[in-house]
């Protein structure tokens, strides 16, 4: 990645910091692992090692669109349909 985010700033929460200079700060990021517990927690109740980072993708995605309508983010969603997905392909 360029740009912005090959600078790398430290918070030292072991020496009570938890905003750095120029607003850095860790709350995002932790923002973003609780709405994937809970996500995992309370829809899915247990993810498999196979499929973590399918779960990874689908709370991205949502998490990018959590602006939108839920009319617009359903449209948006079927932009991305390529058709069926079988039961087979889902186990193998």
């Amino acid at each position: 990645m360029d740009g912005e985010y090959t600078k790398h700033r430290v918070v030292k929460h072991n020496q009570g910091q938890y905003v750095a200079e120029d607003n850095v700060h860790t709350n995002s990021i932790e923002s973003v692992w609780a709405l994937f517990k809970r996500q995992v927690n309370g829809t899915h109740h247990w993810v498999s090692k196979k499929h973590l980072q399918s779960y990874v993708n689908e709370m991205t995605w949502r998490f990018n669109r959590r602006d939108q309508e839920e009319g617009e983010r359903v449209n948006n969603l079927l932009k991305y349909v390529e058709g069926r997905l079988t039961y087979a392909e889902l186990t193998a």
